[in-house]
């Protein structure tokens, strides 16, 4: 296909040279452009794969021969002869056929078929030109080494043919080679029906970009080059710890004009979150993107999946990098057509706006990720309500601030909040006593609620925001304030005691 883009646009670019010199024929001007010769094997069998080639060679053949182009289609069954092409061939030449419509196709006579077919006789054809009658017989020779070495020294020290087409993209591009000043490179895109390949670049001031493809296609790799392009200390590239990215998303809505904003494995973030905490984060990211372009910022994200909220966000932003998908349909969905899927592409090839490109490497890029902060063990500093769970983990966080001289109580034997004391009490306790206990307090008071009971958290509290993600089975706990309702993610003590006591 990228041959007969080229083979397009040489015709096109024959007929600029050609109206320049004001000549309608290469005769006319035999020095201003070289005579090419085009072989096409298996002439049917590419035509029957790609039908739209016939009305290419068809047209070569019509008008080829005023602009210094030749055509010379091999084919084992003529059937595959449009008659726009036969129209246009004048030369014709026949081996030995096994059908005599095929002969027939050929020299308008059977005698093909007839031809011997020992293998003495290899090589014998017919021959029809343009002026004959009658088909000849000719042994087609075979070009010996001499004769192929004297080409070869006829021709040495002259400047090399111009190609119709340019080889096709490497595997891989280094951003080093492409890079350019005031511009953010993409990579290096095939236009063959343009006989170019050149460097694609991010618009200036564009809002944003989808980065879509399968595992391994090179998602990430495109995120570093454009992230590489961009002042370290104004990228903001979402971490892969979720309580971090959570913490990022949520301050988003500060990101200053000028930042890049870079979310990778967008879905998969979002189906790692649960569902309030991953709808939230989608409506926030959408909101983001879609507000890019009047904030001054960036929006770069990269995805394997469409589901209904990735596609929401992705629809907010006006380009896409279309690499490699794991179906064809998956491809459409992607938003590329249908005809590029190519299951085999390298990592790092797919479409931008349709056309083919590699997309640059950054190579040893470090894309300065935002880094996960551990949130801070909690030591009471005020009256402390604890809620949790009877576990292990919660005796050994009620040991470590026993030891550390904190009275600890259960909320069965008081509701009394004072200074240097710890009551604790399981959710079901602590429902409908917490307001009641804050109340009553003569003193500034803390809430500390492990991360195993976020399902009760509202009845506790009666409050319906978000709290900042936890993660599970890390020791987490959530800390309200009743001075401040500043709400912080903690991390609960563990005891060093092999045998932690039962909080009494």
């Amino acid at each position: 296909m990228r041959a007969i883009e080229s083979l397009t646009a040489e015709v096109r670019r024959r007929e600029r040279v050609l109206a320049g010199l004001r000549a309608r024929d290469i005769a006319d001007v035999p020095d201003a452009l070289p005579r090419l010769v085009v072989v096409v094997d298996e002439y049917a069998a590419l035509t029957s794969t790609h039908p739209a080639m016939h009305d290419v060679f068809a047209d070569i053949a019509a008008r080829g021969r005023a602009l210094g182009m030749h055509l010379v289609l091999a084919t084992q069954r003529a059937a595959g002869f449009r008659e726009a092409v036969l129209a246009n061939a004048p030369l014709r030449v026949a081996l030995r056929v096994t059908d005599v419509a095929d002969s027939r196709a050929v020299l308008g006579s059977g005698d093909a078929a007839m031809l011997p077919g020992g293998r003495d006789e290899r090589g014998t054809a017919l021959v029809m030109r343009p002026a004959d009658v009658h088909p000849h017989v000719i042994r087609v020779s075979r070009c010996p080494l001499p004769a192929i070495e004297s080409i070869a020294r006829a021709a040495a020290g002259r400047a090399p043919a111009r190609r119709p087409w340019l080889p096709p993209l490497p595997d891989g591009v280094a951003l080093a080679d492409l890079r350019g000043e005031g511009s953010v490179v993409l990579g290096l895109a095939d236009e063959p029906d343009a006989q170019r390949q050149r460097a694609v670049t991010l618009d200036p001031g564009a809002p944003g970009v989808a980065v879509l493809g399968r595992a391994g296609a090179g998602r990430t790799t495109v995120l570093r080059t454009i992230a590489a392009q961009v002042p370290h200390d104004r990228v903001c590239w979402l971490p892969d710890d979720l309580e971090a990215a959570w913490d990022v998303i949520v301050g988003l809505d500060d990101i200053p004009p000028g930042w890049l904003i870079v979310v990778d494995d967008l879905d998969r973030v979002l189906a790692r979150l649960p569902d309030d905490y991953s709808a939230a984060a989608a409506a926030i990211l959408e909101r983001v993107a879609r507000d890019s372009r009047s904030r001054g910022v960036q929006f770069i994200c990269s995805a394997q999946r469409m589901t209904g909220a990735v596609g929401r966000i992705v629809d907010q932003l006006p380009d896409r990098a279309v690499l490699a998908a794991v179906s064809r349909s998956e491809h459409v969905a992607f938003g590329g057509e249908g005809a590029h899927h190519d299951p085999t592409a390298p990592a790092g090839r797919g479409r931008w706006r349709g056309i083919l490109v590699q997309f640059a490497d950054a190579g040893a890029f470090d894309p300065a990720r935002e880094r996960a902060r551990p949130p801070d063990v909690f030591e009471p500093r005020h009256a402390t309500a604890f809620v949790a769970p009877p576990t292990a983990a919660t005796r050994a966080a009620l040991e470590h601030w026993n030891r550390r001289g904190f009275e600890i109580a259960t909320v069965e034997q008081t509701t009394s909040l004072r200074s240097r004391r710890v009551v604790w009490g399981t959710p079901d306790a602590w429902i409908g006593r917490w307001r009641a206990a804050a109340t009553a307090a003569q003193t500034r008071c803390q809430l500390v609620i492990d991360a195993s009971c976020v399902g009760e958290v509202r009845l506790l509290t009666g409050n319906r925001d978000l709290l900042p993600y936890a993660a599970p089975g890390r020791g987490r706990a959530w800390v309200i304030d009743t001075r401040t309702d500043r709400v912080r993610r903690v991390v609960l003590p563990l005891s060093s005691a092999r045998h932690p006591t039962t909080p009494r």
